[in-house]
């Protein structure tokens, strides 16, 4: 079952009318900063996750929400709309005069993992930067704003986390072909016990010594 809050999340409960409409299925991500820290509590316009520069998350709405982003547009195509098809994830920023300030090691490492998490659950589809349905994109690529001010390290968010899921996905398949190996082998011991009991009545003890170890070690 796809999981709507992130466990990595310190969950703080936005404001119940900063939302529109029924829960959405999200295709992406909108990557934010903002002037120094907020809340949708502190503000007019409600979002999924913050990213601090300590490197804690915090959750407000289930990544489904209708959240107040980036402001949606007319869907005539069926084309991704800001809203209601995308969550937000705003980046704790410097202050005001500083709005590039880079992202901390310790956030960057955050907005990975939570990047991660969001491709593993579908709520990122794919990781790309270009098209009308990619799955990453910034604010100002749907708005008249700076947001995010240069700071998304695209290169690096898009290269770590496709190799630590890529690494992930290869680890699973390795434990399911061993898993599976072992089980062959037992199915062929299987055989050759059956073929025991046929013609002497009984498995010989080292036989089933071995059926048994395989069964433990499948």
């Amino acid at each position: 079952m796809q999981q709507l809050w992130y466990p990595g999340a310190v969950r703080l409960l936005g404001p119940a009318g900063r939302i529109s409409g029924p829960p959405q299925p999200k295709h992406g991500a909108i990557y934010h900063s903002m002037v120094g820290r907020s809340r949708p509590a502190d503000s007019t316009n409600s979002w999924q996750f913050g990213v601090f520069k300590d490197g804690h998350v915090e959750q407000y709405y289930p990544v489904t929400a209708w959240c107040w982003q980036a402001g949606d547009r007319d869907d005539p195509g069926s084309d991704i709309t800001n809203n209601r098809d995308l969550f937000g994830i705003e980046h704790e920023g410097g202050p005001v005069g500083n709005y590039s300030e880079p992202l901390t090691p310790k956030q960057l490492t955050a907005t990975i993992e939570l990047t991660k998490w969001a491709v593993a659950e579908g709520h990122i589809h794919n990781l790309t930067r270009t098209g009308a349905h990619r799955g990453l994109w910034e604010h100002n690529e749907i708005r008249a704003t700076a947001c995010p001010s240069g700071r998304i390290p695209w290169s690096t968010i898009i290269a770590r986390a496709r190799k630590e899921i890529d690494q992930v996905t290869s680890d699973e398949f390795k434990a399911y072909t061993k898993k599976h190996a072992d089980q062959h082998k037992v199915a062929g011991w299987l055989v050759i016990a059956a073929g025991y009991a046929v013609a002497l009545g009984t498995v010989p003890k080292w036989l089933r010594d071995k059926i048994t170890y395989l069964f433990g070690a499948s």
